[in-house]
């Protein structure tokens, strides 16, 4: 090594304990918020956030291995969170239902809470009025419309309910998707093409034969042959027990 060259320092990834700090109701983590948590010295970054149907919310974080229950209503105090973001809401009658932003912006005057929600993902798109929302966002505000039309307007579904998400840009992205909604990942999605997908099923009563909701994605096929890919499942093997010796 060269006396005279400059080693880089490592990068600081020590959670700045001094960026701002805001209370907000558990219902609103989403991965990525770092989370002040009884009984750890610094912040946990969420990783993956679980919410079931019995108000429970079940959260993981990076440094921690096992979960976390929270209720919706349960006050977190989040390090660095982003300025605009679903901060609080009121569910009330008809023209008694609003959503607030962080920011201080508040929707009120609506029906249901979807229908706030709805016009306030608007704001939170659109902050300044100088951006077009995302591809995310906009795909949020027409789902919570069409579950308000569900509720308000009495819209018909079906017993068996399908969403499906798409093909997705990578594995990582299937992954990620499959442990938020807790499923598998199949090598197969029936076509003998080897296509890699997850699907999750979420019964919407009691009765096994009863309406169901099933949610879907893939990724693409992988292109190579199959002697390529047992050559690449080989070598990963390899690597593994090489790495545990």
């Amino acid at each position: 090594m060269n006396p005279n060259t400059n080693t880089p320092a490592e990068p600081d990834t020590t959670p700045d304990l001094t960026a701002a700090r805001r209370e907000i109701k558990a219902r609103y983590l989403t991965a990525g918020m770092a989370v002040i948590c009884a009984g750890f010295g610094d912040p946990l970054t969420v990783s993956v956030v679980h919410r079931y149907a019995d108000d429970t919310i079940l959260v993981q974080f990076d440094e921690v291995d096992g979960e976390l229950p929270y209720h919706p209503e349960e006050g977190v105090t989040v390090v660095g969170a982003p300025e605009h973001y679903h901060a609080a809401g009121s569910t009330g009658g008809p023209g008694a239902c609003s959503a607030v932003c962080a920011c201080g912006t508040a929707v009120a005057g609506f029906d249901t809470v979807a229908e706030a929600a709805a016009v306030l993902d608007q704001h939170i798109a659109n902050p300044d009025g100088t951006s077009e929302p995302t591809t995310r966002q906009r795909l949020a505000a027409e789902l919570r419309h069409l579950v308000d039309g569900i509720v308000r307007l009495d819209l018909p579904v079906g017993g068996h309910i399908r969403m499906h998400l798409g093909v997705l840009d990578s594995r990582a992205d299937l992954e990620k998707l499959s442990g938020y909604l807790g499923s598998e990942i199949t090598e197969d999605g029936g076509t003998g093409g080897d296509i890699p997908f997850t699907e999750h099923t979420i019964r919407l009563d009691d009765d096994p034969w009863g309406p169901e909701l099933h949610i879907r994605a893939q990724i693409q096929p992988d292109g190579r042959s199959e002697v390529e890919r047992l050559r690449a499942r080989v070598a990963e093997l390899e690597s593994q027990q090489g790495g545990t010796r």
